[in-house]
């Protein structure tokens, strides 16, 4: 969701009438912010090679359906290629919504079980596949990738069209395009790839799909456990090289403990590139936001590191609800 008003919203996040950021409080310490870095790294390096494997998998049962799809055709008639390819897309998004579900949830429950142990807690992290949030990313899940397919596959009828292909041409570049795209390409497919297409295909979208679900389902699934757990609050953490996007920099400069605003609620978005975003690879951003993404949530309770005495005067001062209250 793009934001319309992005100054007025990035003046101050309020919590019952007082801002957000309390003056005392603190967030965790960085020896523990390195250790919940080194559990969602070690997250993303078990899971990335499943989640590419998975992409694979995918491009070629494309590849298998459109062509059969194709096949079933007497003739050339392009209009009644493109009506029973809309069939095909939409069965095959929910394929890929379906296949990648175990995934997405494994990933999830490994990850949330080592930031319980981090931070002392005992949640269950299967529950989290009870709430509504889970079925939204679910049906939202496969929409980038087949936006992609469907562009793309659209372009390839008009080019068919405009210079007359067979059914075999038709079927050769089909073959070809999700080849490269499951990085299954075979040693002639550049040859067979039509020259309009050589030049502009997105390349390496196993990668790029296997990187970006698997970011983009760890950011998820923490940040509705941190939610679960009754965690107040959140900071923005970017990696900070020179890979990092210029709106995610500055993002990082905005909503940590001593940034422009700071730390926020916990269900207020963060604005990235001005859009709304709740945590990063929120998929209700645009694709430009969350592709790669390589930034963290990280949760902020002042209760983590204060006394009781400290937090009862800030929680006062600031009308933030202690968790659990």
């Amino acid at each position: 969701m793009q934001c319309a008003d992005r100054q007025a919203t990035l003046v101050f996040y309020v919590v019952a009438g007082d801002i957000a950021r309390p003056p005392r409080a603190k967030g965790l310490p960085d020896n523990k912010k390195n250790k919940l870095i080194a559990i969602l790294d070690d997250a993303f390096s078990e899971w990335e090679t499943q989640f590419a494997d998975e992409a694979s998998a995918q491009f070629d049962a494309d590849r298998v359906m459109l062509i059969a799809d194709l096949n079933r055709k007497a003739n050339v008639d392009w209009v009644q290629v493109e009506q029973g390819w809309q069939e095909v897309y939409a069965q095959r998004e929910d394929d890929w919504r379906e296949a990648f579900v175990p995934l997405i949830s494994g990933l999830i429950v490994r990850q949330g079980e080592a930031l319980n142990a981090l931070f002392g807690l005992e949640f269950d992290v299967q529950n989290l596949f009870a709430l509504q949030w889970f079925n939204d990313y679910k049906l939202k899940f496969a929409q980038p990738i087949w936006n992609t397919n469907r562009e793309w596959l659209s372009r390839m009828l008009q080019q068919a069209q405009l210079e007359g292909w067979s059914i075999p041409e038709m079927e050769d570049q089909l073959g070809a395009i999700f080849r490269v795209w499951g990085d299954q390409a075979r040693a002639e497919d550049n040859d067979l790839l039509a020259e309009w297409v050589a030049d502009r295909l997105p390349q390496a979208r196993r990668e790029l799909i296997a990187r970006t679900e698997t970011l983009r389902s760890s950011s998820a699934g923490s940040f509705h456990l941190y939610k679960a757990w009754g965690s107040p609050m959140k900071e923005w953490m970017a990696t900070g090289d020179d890979r990092t996007r210029p709106s995610h920099m500055e993002a990082w400069d905005n909503y940590r403990e001593g940034g422009l605003i700071g730390p926020i609620p916990i269900d207020q978005p963060f604005i990235i590139g001005g859009y709304l975003m709740m945590y990063p690879g929120d998929p209700n951003g645009p694709i430009e936001e969350f592709a790669n993404c390589r930034c963290t949530v990280v949760p902020y309770n002042p209760a983590w590191n204060m006394s009781e005495d400290e937090l009862a005067e800030v929680l006062s001062e600031s009308q933030i609800a202690k968790p659990g209250a």
